[in-house]
């Protein structure tokens, strides 16, 4: 590898196969940095390095858990200037039929992962001072009935985004982006993209455990014409 291929600066996005995830590799990789991809399932797409790996495994530590954090760190080369968690599951069922197993899955994927990704990479994190960019939807600030796992799990990591913010900072800047559509103009999955990657640079030195809507006024109007999606 060239020296300019060393200076590249590196980021590290979950939840690659997605819209907005494709949109992340877009946006990084026209900003020049080096992307390590990490996905559940396999697929093809921009990222420079891409890792298949259920990230829920990550509450409960093996040795693949172990192998694949170790994987990271060699592919990262030293340096990791952001990371953005973009992975999620949704949970759509009445009370009444969510089960233990729901309520695991929403929480391992949607709130813990997070924690230990940003918690095991916190060293090269500190070393760039770098910056973490999470992912939620709408129902981590208004939601709809049959989404109390999706809610609750979300809602939650607003609460770490702005905690882990205070404790992490200035070394470490974390920042969530909400998104929301509406029925005439729903942001896309460019928007989402961009505003993470604003919040990721230099540009945004001074943001960190900011929770930014990207969202056409859905959860500041009372108006009930938002189609929560």
């Amino acid at each position: 590898m060239n020296q300019k291929g060393k200076n590249r600066p590196v980021v590290l996005i979950t939840g690659t196969s997605n819209k907005v995830g494709k949109s992340l590799c877009e946006v990084f990789h026209a900003a020049r940095y080096r992307i390590i991809g990490i996905e559940r399932h396999k697929t093809r797409g921009m990222p420079d390095e891409i890792l298949n790996f259920d990230i829920g495994r990550l509450t409960h530590p093996d040795d693949k858990c172990e192998s694949f954090c170790r994987h990271v760190e060699e592919l990262v080369r030293g340096r990791l200037d952001s990371l953005v968690n973009n992975s999620s599951v949704r949970v759509a069922k009445p009370v009444e039929k969510i089960t233990a197993a729901d309520w695991k899955k929403a929480l391992d994927v949607n709130l813990l992962a997070p924690f230990w990704l940003i918690r095991r990479f916190l060293p090269l994190l500190k070393a760039s001072k770098g910056s973490v960019v999470n992912i939620l939807s709408i129902h981590a600030v208004q939601t709809k009935p049959e989404f109390a796992a999706c809610a609750a799990s979300e809602g939650a990591l607003i609460s770490l985004t702005r905690s882990m913010a205070v404790e992490l900072g200035p070394e470490v800047r974390v920042n969530a982006v909400v998104p929301a559509a509406n029925e005439k103009t729903p942001p896309s999955a460019g928007e989402i993209a961009r505003t993470a990657h604003f919040l990721s640079g230099p540009d945004a030195s001074s943001m960190t455990g900011a929770i930014v809507n990207v969202d056409n006024c859905v959860t500041s109007s009372l108006d009930n014409y938002g189609s929560i999606c």
